[in-house]
């Protein structure tokens, strides 16, 4: 979402580094649903005026409304809502508000688990034509402390104001590698990537997202002839990501990086407004033609 450069050459170093040693997860991209909007699949596409900012934080996201939902082996979930993290930087004065700290969290047989997200997720390392999957800055972390209870699959529900940006080549194909835009003024996104563990994961992303009054899609690369209009098939309501396989998720952590975006949607007293001025104008013409008869 962001195209957002550091150029942080020890970070790149120690990450050249880990993944010499470090075990890599097994990613599985789901279809995005069971139906056709606009050339791609996923469900029925939401509509909304605009992005208004690709730079969140997980602080931004507590009052943007989203939400997440974690299932677990017992056959049990929670729903929370994402909050604000008052403990995640215990050195800052106001730590929630000045490190854009977030979390959801819950209590289970045998322990906790928690998701947290700190600083602009779309924030990635080099040129913004780089690979945001490899470069991403800013992690979420979700971890489970039950040794009884594993998680299954978590939901992450954007609400009316978040969407999740993913980096895709062409609105119905495969992913980029390059910090495509899709959207206008998304940024450049990242599609979700756990670099290190040793899972299985599917990840599906739903909800489509468009604009109301439809606009062309930018910046794809490679594919840099697409003309294609909104939905571009960049920015998802909803993301899942569920474990499968032998290795349970219980016990452990998990570092992903996924970008997030807000949007601006149609206010209710906004949509009754145009009604009226609708109905208003349907009104007035008739009496016109009466007159004129």
């Amino acid at each position: 979402m962001k195209a957002k450069q550091k150029n942080y050459v020890q970070l790149a170093v120690l990450a050249i580094g880990l993944s010499c040693v470090a075990q890599a997860n097994t990613i599985t991209f789901n279809a995005d649903g069971s139906t056709t909007v606009n050339g791609n699949s996923g469900s029925t596409a939401d509509t909304v005026f605009g992005i208004t900012t690709f730079t969140t934080t997980g602080f931004t996201e507590v009052a943007a409304g989203m939400q997440v939902d974690v299932f677990f082996s017992d056959g049990s979930h929670q729903l929370v809502d994402w909050t604000s993290n008052s403990v995640c930087d215990a050195t800052t004065a106001a730590p929630s508000t000045s490190t854009g700290c977030g979390l959801a969290t819950g209590t289970i047989t045998g322990g906790t688990w928690t998701l947290t997200e700190t600083g602009d997720p779309g924030l990635i390392a080099g040129a913004t034509t780089s690979n945001p999957q490899t470069n991403a800055l800013d992690p979420w972390t979700l971890t489970n402390t039950s040794t009884s209870v594993a998680i299954t699959e978590v939901e992450l529900i954007g609400g009316p104001f978040i969407v999740f940006d993913r980096d895709r080549a062409t609105a119905n194909g495969t992913d980029s590698t390059v910090g495509s835009v899709g959207t206008p003024n998304s940024g450049a996104g990242i599609t979700w990537e756990a670099p290190s563990g040793s899972f299985t994961i599917n990840v599906t992303y739903d909800n489509e997202v468009g604009l109301v009054t439809p606009q062309a899609c930018q910046n794809f690369s490679p594919d840099t002839t697409f003309s294609g209009n909104t939905p571009c098939g960049d920015e998802w309501n909803n993301l899942t990501f569920s474990f499968t396989g032998t290795t349970l998720f219980e016990d452990s952590s998990l570092v992903f990086y996924q970008d997030t975006d807000e949007v601006g949607l149609p206010e209710p007293t906004t949509i009754a407004l145009v009604g009226i001025g609708v109905l208003a104008l349907v009104g007035g013409r008739k009496r016109l033609l009466r007159r004129a008869k």
